[in-house]
């Protein structure tokens, strides 16, 4: 008994809202209340598309790339360190401890374009990453407007074919009279 009580209390999104609330101001967006968000035009739909997250993790890892392209011009410190002991001779009871520091740089002065080509080449995978967040962004707002432009003529259709069924009960009530009275015959 539950589930049909609710599903009859239910708020009917696609009605207009002149006919249920009578106040068309306060709530003409009805249906576009669960499905975008009213006051900035963002289709909260778009967000969770998954094309358009892809698109978004293939920005940020391009990103990436591009920053760890560049680092490639940092120079490069290496420290390493050893300890151990160790016996001159085999069978020399006593051991002796031994160990080394040591530290070295490098620093990038040529390499033959290598890392300038790949600083672009992570630049340019960039570029294409951000062109295919925006193509993918544009077309879910493509699809969101078709979908409200497809919503709204449904409903239309909807609301005129409710009008000419109530068109035809009315024609049929006054025909039904007309034949009680005898005015019409069949």
């Amino acid at each position: 008994g539950r589930p049909i009580v609710k599903f009859f209390r239910g708020t009917v999104l696609l009605d207009a809202a002149v006919t249920h609330q009578h106040d068309t101001v306060g709530h003409r967006h009805g249906f576009g209340l669960v499905v975008r968000d009213v006051n900035h035009r963002h289709p909260q739909a778009l967000l969770q598309r998954a094309d358009y997250m892809a698109a978004q993790h293939a920005v940020a890892s391009a990103n990436q790339n591009l920053r760890y392209a560049k680092l490639a011009r940092m120079p490069t410190i290496t420290a390493n360190a050893s300890a151990g002991t160790s016996k001159s001779e085999p069978f020399e009871p006593k051991w002796s401890p031994s160990g080394s520091i040591g530290a070295s740089m490098s620093i990038p002065i040529y390499d033959q374009g290598l890392t300038n080509y790949n600083i672009a080449s992570a630049a340019a995978a960039l570029d294409q990453a951000n062109a295919a967040l925006t193509s993918t962004k544009l077309g879910g707002e493509v699809d969101g407007l078709a979908g409200w432009a497809n919503l709204f003529s449904a409903r239309a259709q909807l609301v005129q074919a409710r009008l000419e069924v109530q068109s035809a009960r009315v024609s049929l009530d006054a025909a039904n009279a007309q034949y009680r009275v005898g005015v019409a015959r069949i």
